[in-house]
């Protein structure tokens, strides 16, 4: 565990740098402030403990998790193949209830994100959840029926949807400004490793040739949940901006221990800085007595939450309808074609799950560029995947997997832009519960989407893809809408809309 003694930081007057005092070692020379109460003091302050081994190792924590929730969503899609195929034998009626069961889970768990890590924070949440999902995790692999594993896999669910937007919080409020939205692309770049490594897992045991073969690859999707457990409860720290505006103190010593560990020095804040800190304090709590709930639909939050809340919804359907039903496609194709009545390749399903790889270079290099930056580049993902989506109805015999290839990598370039962007348009206060709303507004489609892809599986393999294309283009409206872009701007500077 990182040390944390002797870190003894009150708010108060603190020592001026001398003349010859090394600035590397943390301390600044006084200036005057025109951002009293404001939360740039807190960029600030971050900016100049810069990004180093701290956020790297708290990067590695969360990556572990976006890892496992990688390999358990192939799991799940792999799953229903086997269900109907192999083991059970069930219809595609009880496919769907099994994926209403899941995502109704992340529903809920998206609901309840906000209140609990409001009143118990982000670091020990995790930790506690982290445990409950290794071990549902396994509970779902030793099912003894079908129904056992739609309760074990919707619990699971709602393990899921507390900890996406917990971690996603945590990773916005311990970055620089200007470093936000490319490392939170480095660290999703780990749930495409957890897809393909469960496509890897699920050929090598071959578990659609045998009944219980499925139940260790339920297993090994699970394990990273134990290593994200053990490094977090080792090198992750409580979020600083979530401990500022419980207890200041305690919120200053993580910024210390920051510092110390990117630096080797400790941090020295200046007279002025102590001062901001305390009034951006007093202001918080005073927006504390105001629900988090309340502050999504005020008047400054009330367009951004339901334009998010559209894309949010349109982009779950989409990315984890494509996942969910893209086994069952292909094998309908092959059917049809008479290459093999209800087979697949896990070629196939390699070859879609890398189209997410490139898009990640696309994002970094984008993400942070003031031309294009979140906004733009989510309404352009948005309408490309869409026109990709239609191309796959379209041309199903010609170039069906290529466009699948390319509908994934600009919805997967989607969820790299819209985490960033929803966790900054929103204020501390009420970030994780709008995050964690938006992606609870978002599960329904997920709830929804089982039933609908297997009812357009009915009556073609690919139409499902047509209802994909319309609602991405409903979604690029509703991001075009949102009132402005937050590359490279500084949290909580609400200031001038209240």
């Amino acid at each position: 565990m990182l040390k944390k003694e002797n870190f003894e930081i009150e708010l108060s007057p603190t020592r001026l740098p001398e003349v010859n005092d090394d600035l590397d070692a943390g301390e600044i020379t006084e200036k005057p402030s025109s951002n009293v109460g404001s939360g740039k003091v807190i960029e600030n302050i971050l900016d100049r403990i810069g990004l180093g081994k701290f956020h790297w190792l708290s990067y590695a924590v969360i990556s572990v998790f976006w890892l496992c929730d990688g390999a358990e969503v192939i799991a799940l899609s792999l799953l229903n193949y086997i269900l109907v195929h192999v083991v059970w034998f069930v219809d595609l009626n009880d496919i769907g209830l099994l994926g209403s069961a899941i995502f109704g889970g992340f529903f809920l768990g998206s609901l309840i994100s906000g209140p609990i890590t409001t009143v118990y924070g982000r670091k020990k949440p995790f930790l506690i959840y982290m445990i409950l999902v290794f071990i549902l995790g396994v509970l779902s692999a030793l099912s003894p029926n079908f129904m056992f594993l739609v309760v074990t896999r919707a619990l699971y669910g709602v393990l899921v949807g507390i900890l996406s937007p917990l971690t996603s919080s945590m990773i916005t409020e311990i970055t620089p400004k200007t470093k936000r939205g490319i490392n939170f692309v480095l660290v999703s770049t780990f749930f495409t490793i957890g897809e393909v490594i469960a496509i890897f897992l699920a050929a090598t045991l071959k578990v659609e040739q045998n009944e219980s073969r499925w139940r260790g690859l339920l297993i090994w999707a699970s394990l990273p949940a134990l290593v994200s457990l053990a490094l977090g409860y080792k090198f992750l720290e409580e979020s600083p901006r979530y401990l500022l505006l419980k207890d200041a103190e305690k919120g200053i010593k993580v910024l210390n221990i920051m510092h110390q560990v990117n630096k080797k020095t400790e941090l020295q804040l200046t007279e002025t800085e102590n001062q901001e800190i305390r009034q951006f304090v007093e202001k918080q709590k005073e927006k504390a007595t105001k629900t988090p709930l309340k502050e999504l639909f005020a008047k400054k939050n009330l367009r951004i939450t339901l334009c998010l809340w559209v894309s949010w919804w349109v982009l779950n359907f989409v990315y984890y309808g494509i996942l969910y039903v893209l086994p069952l496609v292909l094998a309908r194709i092959k059917g049809d074609a008479g290459q093999g009545e209800d087979d697949f390749s896990y070629s196939d399903l390699f070859i879609s799950a890398m189209g997410e790889v490139p898009s990640y270079i696309l994002v970094m290099a984008t993400i942070e560029h003031q031309k294009f930056g979140r906004k733009m580049s989510l309404t352009m993902s948005f309408a490309l995947t869409g026109f990709c989506c239609f191309g796959a109805h379209l041309f199903v015999q010609e170039a069906f997997l290529l466009f699948v290839f390319f509908a994934k990598f600009f919805a997967c370039s989607a969820f790299s832009f819209i985490y960033p962007l929803t966790s900054e348009l929103y204020h501390t206060n009420c970030r994780t519960t709008g995050l964690g709303f938006a992606s609870g507004v978002s599960r329904i489609g997920g709830v929804l989407m089982p039933w609908i892809v297997i009812w357009a599986l009915k009556i073609s393999p690919t139409a499902v893809f047509v209802t994909f294309g319309a609602f991405c283009m409903i979604a690029t409206v509703a991001v075009v809408l949102l009132p402005y872009d937050t590359t490279g701007k500084e949290l909580d500077q609400d200031d001038e809309d209240e």
